[in-house]
């Protein structure tokens, strides 16, 4: 079965939904899932307002969301904003990851196309919460360059190859496949067990803990015993315009692609997530939809949720707010870079590489911030 993210692929409904995030981790707790599909970012940029508050951050971010987003988290203006690209208007929240780039053969950087997936998993032995108002929580390391497959933090993400170039049988590769895919799927999820406390710059992970007994779990650790929901961003991406240009691309072998932050392995994925949700109506949908006691009629028919589904508001919906003046590869539409944007060197093992003093000028995080207008990115 194609894991293509289509309009009719999505027009299949749940079913197919279902079969594709089971047959990609086959967890072993069954879960009552919610989908939304993003048919493009809301803006992609050198922004993180996590990790790099108030500042252009160190890599570039495929951001969906609402369009007040900004390099500052204030969750009272976030909600304010205009609108979201997520169909469910209540939920004005952010949620980013590393932008991954086509790799050429003479060393350049390609953008690439990206539709978003979002899943949300509310386990049917747990008693999920809504996400606090001013929540904030990171998953995955971005400097991680290898897997311990019997570590449940090792097994938060991996990569699907659709239609790979060598003709063999669509794969699950836990790293960047090393031939070009048709379509690289990316999945990460995220930890859902809170300790009641803010998120802590100093200590990223403090807060939220994975489940003891899987990534989507039931047994919460004592030390952090609120359940959340779990997210699952599946992420599709495709080389399309690279091939159409006839840009050489490099041999089966070799890294094919990379993240951001200059990562050739993919081991280094990592998301992000600001909550933006109206908690009342989060709060709603839990318990009308997805709480154990929900019943299958009682799921058919979410009341709570269907009243602030807009599709169209959501596919029109645009960013109008400041970003680095600085090309990132993509703007509705590949481009081809020289360096990838900021000081991030190509790097697959050890420390990260310096950049070198000499070679600062685009490499550097000294970039102005520009207006963007309503049809620039994605006319």
């Amino acid at each position: 079965m194609s894991h293509s993210l289509t309009p009719a692929r999505a027009a299949n409904g749940t079913a197919f939904l279902f079969f594709l995030l089971v047959a990609a981790f086959a967890s072993p707790v069954a879960s009552r899932i919610m989908v939304f599909d993003v048919w493009k970012s809301m803006v992609t940029a050198r922004m993180d307002p996590i990790i790099s508050p108030g500042a252009v951050s160190q890599h570039s971010h495929h951001i969906i969301g609402a369009n007040g987003f900004s390099t500052q988290y204030q969750p009272d203006k976030i909600r304010q904003s205009e609108c979201t690209n997520i169909p469910v208007q209540a939920d004005m929240s952010n949620y980013w990851f590393p932008q991954i780039f086509q790799l050429t053969a003479d060393g350049k950087y390609t953008g690439m196309y990206a539709g978003v997936r979002v899943y949300y998993m509310f386990n049917e032995k747990a008693n999920t919460q809504p996400f606090p108002y001013n929540f904030q929580m990171v998953a995955g390391d971005p400097a991680r360059k290898s897997k311990n497959m019997s570590v449940t933090f090792d097994n938060i993400s991996n990569y699907y190859c659709e239609g790979p170039i060598s003709g063999r049988k669509s794969y699950k590769s836990e790293g960047f496949p090393k031939e070009r895919c048709n379509t690289l799927i990316m999945k990460i999820f995220t930890p859902s067990c809170h300790n009641g406390q803010k998120y802590n710059p100093a200590d990223p992970h403090a807060h939220m803990r994975f489940p003891e007994d899987a990534y989507d779990g039931k047994r919460c650790p004592k030390t952090h015993p609120t359940r959340l929901p779990t997210i699952l961003l599946e992420s599709f991406w495709r080389p399309g315009d690279a091939v159409k240009a006839g840009l050489k691309l490099p041999p089966t072998g070799q890294p094919q692609y990379i993240l951001a932050n200059g990562d050739t392995t993919g081991f280094g994925l990592h998301a992000d997530m600001q909550n933006g949700w109206d908690v009342e109506v989060l709060r709603d949908i839990i318990d009308t939809c997805y709480s154990p006691n929900t019943t299958a009629a009682e799921k058919k028919s979410c009341t709570p949720m269907a009243a602030t589904w807009n599709s169209k508001k959501a596919n029109a919906c645009r960013y109008t707010g400041n970003r680095p003046n600085e090309s990132v590869g993509w703007n509705g539409k590949s481009q081809v870079l020289d360096k990838l944007p900021g000081c991030n060197l190509p790097w697959t093992s050890g420390p990260k590489p310096k950049c070198n003093p000499k070679m600062q000028g685009r490499m550097g995080l000294a970039v102005g911030w520009i207006k963007t207008k309503a049809t620039e990115l994605f006319p």
